[in-house]
């Protein structure tokens, strides 16, 4: 009989702001590119599982890497029959395009800069532009505005995430 683990919060509470500047003005990377896979692990003292996602970046908006795959750690995830949820972490599937604001955390592996709301997820939108939104799924923002955008085009995004970053990003 397989056996589920599942670890549910209601929410995750993170300190904002989470406008784009800021996000920009804290991260380490900011990396516009595509999920290629996921591998989920055990942590090392056990109890926690975490999941290193492959991303093949299209361009740096901050920072400086070349186009080598680049591994991204998120908590939760699922090894065999066993399954761990954490609240207010990004969800990242095989060949989506996305935007992720980064924090070093060793040599080619990165965190989500305030988890769920350091990724946006780039889609065609209506008008046939690219668009570039952000879910805010189980998480509470304590100085978070109601002004910050969640769905940008993403020609905006991209040059919001330049001009905070300043003249060594371009």
């Amino acid at each position: 009989m397989p056996f589920a683990l599942a670890a549910v919060l209601l929410a995750t509470t993170l300190q904002g702001p989470a406008d784009i500047e800021a996000m920009t003005f804290s991260a380490d990377a900011v990396v516009h590119g595509r999920v290629t896979g996921t591998r989920s692990h055990p942590g090392s003292g056990g109890g926690l599982v975490f999941t290193e996602v492959s991303i093949a970046p299209i361009g740096w908006w901050k920072g400086a890497g070349g186009l080598q795959p680049i591994s991204v750690r998120v908590e939760g995830g699922t090894i065999g029959d066993i399954g761990q949820t954490v609240a207010g972490a990004p969800a990242f599937t095989p060949g989506d395009e996305v935007v992720v604001f980064l924090r070093r955390i060793a040599t080619g592996l990165y965190d989500v800069e305030r988890m769920g709301l350091g990724k946006f997820l780039v889609k065609p939108g209506a008008g046939g532009g690219l668009r570039a939104t952000r879910a805010r799924n189980q998480i509470s923002c304590v100085g978070c505005s109601a002004g910050e955008e969640d769905d940008l085009a993403f020609d905006d995004l991209r040059e919001r995430v330049r001009r905070a970053a300043g003249p060594a990003a371009r």
